[in-house]
């Protein structure tokens, strides 16, 4: 039902429930009673807050999707979750590479806005799309306003697990642009040596960088990281996250950005 006149909708369902109590029997009923009434009317209604679940996955075209066609993977959970829900079939993203397109999709603004953009190994000033390097001394800027730091003052509870790739330095890090807590690789999985490489021995940076590290929260717990556990561990981490969450009673946001399929490992 439509609100009117700016009548908050207590008052407005207070209204209703008094014609009503007169209209049906006869006479009003108890005030006290009505006002309770218009209390747990209003308390039923009022907008339930969302959990957020945002998925990102490094270089998997949507033609890599059951739902979309893709003749030779099968993805039957995406593809349920397609056919409960809506599909998209025209999307826009503000760059085609790491470090500018996870900027754009956590701030909501053009890379080149926040300073995302350079050459490819960390330089702002050749004006090419940039991927943050290993040794990146810089990141995404603290004083932009991420959807994690925006979703946090309404009372969210928030995660990333997986690839962040927006600063490795621990200021730059998730746990200080709005999320709670972090689990993840800093960059990208061809970014040093790691366990469950099968392509290492072709990646240049594995000569240049330390060995890939698994960050919790803002330490680091594993170190080279084992590619061949990572996709699953992530999974857990994220459904572990959503239940404490749920347990809480609190909503949640949820960014899981999957280091694969990004070099065939």
């Amino acid at each position: 039902m439509e609100r009117r006149g700016g009548l908050g909708l207590a008052a407005w369902l207070y209204t209703i429930i008094s014609l009503s109590g007169v209209a049906v029997c006869g006479s009003a009923a108890n005030e006290q009673e009505i006002r309770t009434l218009a209390s747990d009317a209003a308390d039923a209604a009022a907008p339930v807050k969302p959990n957020f679940v945002l998925f990102y996955v490094d270089d998997m075209g949507y033609g890599d999707l059951g739902c979309f066609g893709a003749p030779t993977t099968r993805t039957p959970n995406i593809d349920r979750m397609a056919s409960q829900g809506a599909r998209l079939t025209q999307f826009y993203t503000a760059h085609s590479i790491c470090t500018p397109s996870r900027a754009a999709l956590m701030t909501g603004r053009l890379p080149v806005r926040s300073g995302m953009c350079g050459n490819a190994y960390g330089s702002k000033d050749s004006g090419q799309p940039m991927v943050l390097a290993c040794d990146a001394k810089y990141g995404l800027p603290l004083n932009e306003t991420t959807i994690a730091e925006s979703l946090r003052t309404l009372g969210y509870s928030t995660m990333m697990v997986g690839k962040w790739h927006l600063g490795q330095q621990v200021k730059y890090q998730p746990t200080r642009q709005g999320f709670d807590h972090y689990f993840g690789l800093p960059y990208s999985v061809d970014m040093g040596f790691a366990y469950g490489n099968d392509t290492q021995e072709k990646d240049a940076l594995t000569k240049t960088c330390h060995p890939v590290p698994i960050v919790q929260d803002e330490k680091i717990v594993e170190q080279p990281a084992n590619y061949s556990t990572l996709t699953q561990r992530y999974a857990e981490q994220a459904v572990q996250y959503i239940n404490l969450a749920a347990e809480a009673g609190k909503p949640f946001f949820l960014y899981l950005a999957f280091s694969h399929v990004h070099v065939p490992q």
